[in-house]
């Protein structure tokens, strides 16, 4: 998909970043891994 502006196009990848990390938490979670904090994502938009 062609992102229309630089902008949007961070705001998928983080979405999709977001979304990865939210698989590996869930498959942590079904291998009994206690997950103690909160994932914390960054975005730098320079």
């Amino acid at each position: 998909m062609l992102s229309c502006s630089s902008a949007e196009a961070e705001y998928r990848r983080v979405a999709n970043d977001i979304a990865e990390t939210s698989w590996i938490r869930n498959l942590l979670r079904e291998l009994h891994t206690s997950l103690f904090t909160a994932t914390l994502v960054y975005c730098d938009n320079a």
